[in-house]
């Protein structure tokens, strides 16, 4: 985990170090004639994330670390610095331990979301983009001989490092934080356990610009 925890510095801070090296190299980029407005009205992610279970809960301590998931995010930017959007998201995760959770083989979790977000552009090629989200989530659990669902509802943090190449292309790496609340029918002491799963969320992905007549 503490090896995670280092790529995630690395991956959120790095590109921070580097604007603010260029900006001291000479840079001739004023953003006192920068407007927010122009270089990302609409945009869209496309990426891969890879969730990591807190503390005790059954992701953690039940399952293996999710499988690599996929997500699609709709971003709109409605006024100067501040975004509306939706997410759609889901990963696979497979257990390691039945004997809390029951014959379970593995489950898929899909994430619908909306979130807030505010957008700070430090040059047409660095911006950051903060959001905060809540969601419907639902878990198709697989066993030996019979599929059922579970849902719930879910909380994020998400914090991304966005570099553009050009008007409509660029990549991004992102940091979440999440917490799960299921609607799990279980006893008092395994309610904790089931419906309150905790995780943190790296990912990486392309964005997609539209609607950028300036570039």
């Amino acid at each position: 985990m503490r090896s995670v925890f280092k790529i995630l510095v690395i991956l959120l801070f790095v590109p921070t170090m580097c604007i603010g090296q260029e900006e001291q190299a000479g840079d001739t980029f004023d953003m006192n004639n920068y407007d927010q407005n122009d270089p990302e009205t609409v945009f869209f992610n496309f990426g891969l994330f890879k969730p990591f279970a807190l503390g005790n809960n059954s992701f953690n301590e039940a399952y293996r670390n999710g499988n690599v998931g996929l997500e699609f995010d709709f971003n709109w930017m409605v006024v100067s610095g501040f975004t509306l959007g939706a997410k759609i998201d889901v990963f696979k995760a497979d257990v390691q331990d039945q004997t809390t959770i029951g014959a379970i083989n593995d489950t898929r979790v899909t994430n619908y979301s909306f979130h807030l977000g505010y957008y700070k552009a430090f040059s047409r090629e660095w911006n950051l983009h903060s959001t905060i989200g809540v969601g419907h989530v639902g878990h198709r659990n697989t066993s030996n001989d019979d599929i059922f669902r579970e849902y719930g509802w879910n909380l994020y943090l998400q914090e991304e490092v966005n570099y553009r190449f050009n008007q409509y292309f660029g990549l991004y790496a992102k940091l979440q934080f999440r917490t799960d609340f299921m609607d799990i029918e279980t006893v008092p002491e395994q309610d904790n356990y089931l419906n309150n799963q905790l995780s943190i969320v790296p990912g990486i992905g392309v964005r997609i610009n539209l609607n950028n007549p300036g570039g």
